[in-house]
């Protein structure tokens, strides 16, 4: 599984997924999907973890967040064309 860019665009079209659904956790998903469509990640690493436990995850917690650089070095290694 690879990468995916948390554009505004992106987030808009995971809100209508869910939005369409009958998850278990549908307005738990909403709530943090509306904050990140407001640009608020104040709790990105919460968040990431709410939606990695949701599927079972034992990989990849999130236990804070990337500085400035460290994000700017993520997208040009992830998304770079």
């Amino acid at each position: 599984m690879g990468a995916v860019p948390l554009t505004n665009e992106n987030v808009k079209k995971v809100i209508a997924i869910v939005e369409a659904s009958s998850f278990e956790h549908k307005t738990d998903m909403l709530t943090i999907l509306k904050r990140w469509e407001n640009d608020n990640f104040s709790r990105v690493a919460e968040d990431h973890n709410f939606f990695w436990r949701l599927q079972g995850g034992n990989v990849g917690q999130a236990y804070g967040t990337l500085t400035i650089e460290e994000e700017q070095k993520f997208i040009e290694n992830n998304f770079a064309e």
